[in-house]
């Protein structure tokens, strides 16, 4: 689906179905690896990403970030393939605030007037061309992320 730029569109045709099978999946999980596990899939294929991840952050001011899960398509491996941990910059600590200051999915995107620190060295490393990222909250732990990066082609998410 286009949207008269250019760029392809990544909004679920059906959203509420898809909400309905992310749902079963997390209902239907044994257990929490399971249930990253079988979200994360799901989420590749509603989004038709490349890659779709957890990231955990550590305590404020802690040095580094922990990926608990990920999910992606051949050829297309991501940050946990690093052993999971990986040290936290300048850039990712701006983008985790502005996905902790926000109260719903940040974009980043060709159209979003993303700021240039996203063209960091995560963004070349793992050939990310648009992602999106939503700040989860859970009760006594440390935020969580969940992200998606479309990695062949750039789209407006």
């Amino acid at each position: 689906m286009g949207d008269g730029h250019g760029y392809k569109s990544c909004v679920p045709a059906n959203a509420l179905a898809s909400l309905d099978r992310i749902n079963t999946a997390i209902v239907n999980s044994k257990s929490l690896d399971d249930m990253l596990d079988a979200v994360l899939g799901d989420i590749l294929d509603i989004f038709d990403c490349e890659r779709a991840w957890v990231l955990q952050s550590r305590k404020p001011g802690a040095d580094s970030v922990h990926m608990l899960a990920e999910r992606y398509r051949p050829g297309f491996e991501g940050a946990l393939a690093l052993h999971g941990e990986f040290p936290i910059w300048e850039g990712l600590d701006a983008f985790l605030k502005i996905n902790l200051n926000s109260n719903g999915p940040v974009r980043f995107d060709p159209l979003s007037g993303a700021p240039d620190f996203v063209h960091g060295p995560m963004l070349a490393r793992f050939n990310i061309q648009s992602q999106m990222v939503m700040a989860l909250r859970p009760l006594n732990e440390n935020p969580w992320f969940v992200g998606i990066h479309h990695c062949r082609e750039e789209y407006d998410l």
